[in-house]
């Protein structure tokens, strides 16, 4: 009998060991390295790696094919006439307690990275965006604490999400930027801001606060943003949001106190929202739109749809607009439930140019209610609100 003897080699695929760094920019003291691009230089691609950086350091750092990668502050990083960070094709980058600027962005991250910023200030992008992500990059966006958010701020825009994935957690402000606060351009974000303080409940505050842009938030190109819980968008130039072939939706509750865990759009010159060209608006929950539009600025109202476009509000208490409450033109449609929509300078809901609005139940629309040319459609349920006469008005 004949044996045969077959020998195996097994590769053993050791993992990469963690390294700690540090590095001394100027006005820091002494470090491992000089500059966080050396530092970088000196660790292998893979990680998971920690750079501990002290001072103010005037350079651009690029990240590419970077895996868990950290790079701590409390630091500055200026890169001059380019980001401070560049990021590509790299994942799990965790910038924390970093102030970054940059003129075109303080921070670039694309092609497919994955990226977390922690108490990151993204500032002076004089001519683009604080944060530019695209490219299927993917951005979770936080702050530690109250004290230490994420801040996108002073510069042309704020944060551009196009065709990228980003999420923020709490604890972030946009704010200051001459031209949109965030805009999402065929991306996607959602807000979960933390849950106001109630007796019993989690220790609180956080919100996601947007404010003093020019538009708050942009959604377009069939892009979506998704608030939840506590965030709050005021005092815009222009609008809160405005919604350009995208979409978003509103989600809120009240607490066992009675608080809201909601969002509360307030102090706008034009519009809490405007949705135009087949937009679509979903706020349910008790969601406050508040004293927004301004005497001197055209198509001011509450809330705004035009060119085809929905709004849906279910629980939402829209007051104290300078114009209408909710103004529908060219064929666009709204529903309301369980909404009200009081104390605004002109009508609570107008309605031209071939628009339609149905009233669900538990409404509450004191006068002067509803306005509408020959072109239009009210119907539902129309307890709660006040007599008015349109020339197609029928009753439930």
């Amino acid at each position: 009998m004949r044996f045969r003897v077959v020998l195996c080699a097994v590769l053993f695929a050791f993992p990469a060991l963690a390294t700690n760094v540090t590095v001394g920019c100027a006005g820091g003291p002494p470090g491992d390295y000089p500059t966080i691009t050396a530092a970088v230089a000196a660790l292998d691609l893979d990680g998971p790696h920690t750079i501990t950086v002290s001072g103010t350091c005037s350079e651009s750092v690029l990240l590419d094919q970077r895996e868990r990668l950290t790079i701590d502050g409390p630091a500055t990083v200026n890169g001059g006439a380019q980001p401070a960070f560049v990021i590509r094709n790299s994942a799990h980058v965790l910038l924390r307690a970093l102030t970054t600027s940059g003129p075109s962005s303080a921070i670039s991250i694309g092609n497919h990275s994955s990226v977390t910023l922690m108490g990151v200030i993204a500032e002076n992008a004089t001519n683009g965006f604080a944060v530019d992500a695209f490219g299927g990059a993917i951005v979770n966006v936080n702050g530690p604490i109250a004290s230490a958010p994420s801040m996108f701020r002073n510069s042309a825009n704020g944060m551009r999400c196009e065709a990228c994935t980003a999420f923020f957690s709490g604890f972030v402000t946009i704010e200051n930027n001459t031209n949109v606060g965030l805009l999402i351009d065929s991306g996607r974000v959602e807000t979960s801001g933390q849950q106001p303080a109630w007796t019993g409940g989690p220790a609180g505050g956080g919100p996601t606060i947007i404010r003093n842009n020019f538009n708050g938030v942009s959604v377009t190109s069939g892009g979506h943003f998704e608030m939840g819980r506590y965030n709050l968008i005021e005092n815009n130039t222009a609008s809160g949001i405005i919604l350009t072939g995208g979409t978003a939706s509103l989600f809120g509750n009240l607490l066992p106190d009675g608080t809201a865990s909601a969002t509360t759009i307030q102090g706008n010159d034009r519009n809490a929202v405007s949705a135009l060209f087949n937009s679509t608006l979903r706020a349910q929950g008790p969601h406050k739109f508040l004293n927004n539009g301004a005497a001197a600025v055209p198509f001011r109202a509450g809330v705004s749809a035009t060119h085809s476009s929905v709004v849906v509000l279910s629980g939402v208490a829209v007051t104290g607009s300078t114009g209408p409450g909710v103004s529908l033109d060219s064929t666009s449609n709204a529903r309301l439930d369980a909404t009200t929509i009081s104390g605004n300078s002109e009508e609570a809901v107008r309605l031209v140019h071939g628009s339609l609005l149905e009233f669900l139940a538990n409404n509450s629309v004191p006068a002067p209610s509803v306005t509408c040319d020959g072109t239009s459609i009210v119907f539902g349920d129309l307890t709660g609100v006040a007599a008015f006469e349109c020339d197609k008005a029928t009753k439930k």
